[in-house]
């Protein structure tokens, strides 16, 4: 119990410092990289509208964003779910290495009693539960963001364009932000929820190969106790009889010497 206690310990440090390494900082550094080229290529996007009005504009970036954060975060959530799935597999087989010494005592003490091996193999490693990661790409604005972003539309000609470019960086800078703290969340809670899924499953195996041997070994020794019962009865039995043919000897012993022997004249 204590080895294994100390195994789960272990596996739960290394799934937090795994996810701190591969997630965490990773999606942190990437947001922060990103910046500076995502507001690059939506004014290069803007460029190429070219002298449109600033509703038109803010309309085409606006769908310009949306399809640059699915873009991204559809890669990203892969690749990530990728490295985080392949470090949890090797942290739950090391994990098992040290409850698999255990398990195998069991199955040896299985084979001898059963003949066969007690119980399933080990669990699946990795992610288990499909992704559930999801886009919000669309907020409610209150009262007071709709007229500030109408007004920004409505301004005249380059000072208009200037106004959307400028909150669609921002909006921009802000999805990515989202993004990346939601995949970092969903990850986190998928990957906690394996760990501590495997563990429980495995400790159910070994359990599970316990309780056949131990089933086996109890009806083993209610067998023999049973044989012991019924040939300490057939002892008993014939001890009853050995005791009854001493006495019946014992009583021809007493009889016999008071007879006498026939005479000869009595024979003829």
């Amino acid at each position: 119990m204590v080895a294994s206690a100390e195994a789960g310990e272990l596996l739960q440090r290394g799934t937090d410092h795994a996810l701190a390494q591969l997630v965490n900082e990773p999606l942190h550094e990437h947001a922060r990289r990103q910046d500076a080229s995502l507001r690059a290529a939506l004014r290069q996007e803007a460029i190429e509208l070219g002298d449109c009005s600033p509703r038109e504009l803010s309309a085409a970036l606006e769908r310009w964003i949306e399809e640059a954060v699915r873009e991204a975060f559809a890669e990203l959530a892969e690749r990530f779910e990728a490295a985080i799935a392949d470090e949890l597999t090797q942290l739950e087989d090391r994990y098992a290495a040290r409850v698999q010494v255990i398990l195998e005592q069991v199955q040896t003490v299985a084979e001898d009693v059963f003949g066969a091996r007690a119980g399933d193999g080990l669990p699946a490693t990795g992610l288990r539960a499909p992704s559930r990661f999801s886009f919000k790409l669309h907020d409610v604005e209150n009262a007071l963001d709709m007229i500030v972003g109408l007004g920004r539309t409505l301004a005249p000609g380059a000072l208009g364009r200037k106004l959307v470019v400028r909150d669609a960086e921002q909006r921009l800078v802000d999805m990515t932000d989202r993004h990346a703290g939601r995949l970092r969340s969903e990850l986190a809670h998928r990957v906690s929820q394996a760990a501590r899924d495997y563990r429980r499953d495995l400790a159910r195996t070994v359990s599970d190969a316990v309780d056949a041997i131990r089933g086996a070994v109890d009806r083993a020794t209610e067998d023999r106790r049973q044989g012991e019962r019924r040939a300490n009865a057939r002892l008993q039995e014939l001890a009853q009889i050995e005791s009854e043919c001493d006495q019946l000897a014992r009583s021809m012993d007493r009889w016999l010497p008071d007879q006498k022997p026939l005479r000869e004249t009595e024979l003829g």
